[in-house]
């Protein structure tokens, strides 16, 4: 799957981080992926511009949104 947006973080836990306008998508460096419904745009231009990426993951999306596993995934 293709992102309307997609950028690769530098974390110690999260890989890369996708955006198709709704919904937030995280691939972290051990291989899983994790979608996150109605996610908006400014949270995740927030996250990819964070001085630490998993800071602010774990502040602002961790226990706020809901999160479903991907069992495909293509960054």
């Amino acid at each position: 799957m293709t992102y309307l947006h997609q950028a690769d973080v530098t974390s110690s836990n999260i890989a890369k981080a996708g955006y198709d306008g709704q919904h937030l998508y995280l691939l972290f460096n051990s291989g899983v992926a994790y979608k996150y419904p109605n996610v908006p745009q400014t949270i995740y231009t927030a996250l990819i511009s964070a001085d630490s990426v998993g800071s602010f993951f774990h502040k602002a999306i961790r226990n706020v949104f809901q999160h479903e596993k991907l069992e495909v995934h293509q960054f």
